[in-house]
């Protein structure tokens, strides 16, 4: 069970990473370019990009936003708000 979550996790970050990537060769974007839009340094991008990022859930909503794309939605398709002043529940 452990070993089909993380490959679980893993396949989640390398599919965010693959999206952020096609994002930016759409928009003949560089890699600095979208640190420099977020304010973060390159190498962060770079790490974020190789698909072992752990991100969290401001910086892909600020990613979604600076790129004009969506990452992720609630998997029975129904696309919800969420209020960043609420507190979230873990899932187990």
């Amino acid at each position: 069970m452990r070993d089909e979550r993380e490959y679980a996790k893993v396949k989640s970050c390398m599919k965010l990473a693959v999206k952020i990537a096609d994002a930016l060769k759409e928009r003949n974007m560089s890699h600095k370019e979208l640190a420099e839009k977020l304010g973060k340094k390159p190498s962060e991008v770079s790490k974020w990009l190789s698909g072992t990022h752990n991100f969290t859930h401001d910086t892909l909503v600020d990613v979604e936003f600076v790129l004009g794309i969506e990452l992720f939605s609630i998997k029975d398709g129904v696309k919800r708000e969420i209020d960043s002043n609420i507190s979230g529940s873990k899932l187990n």
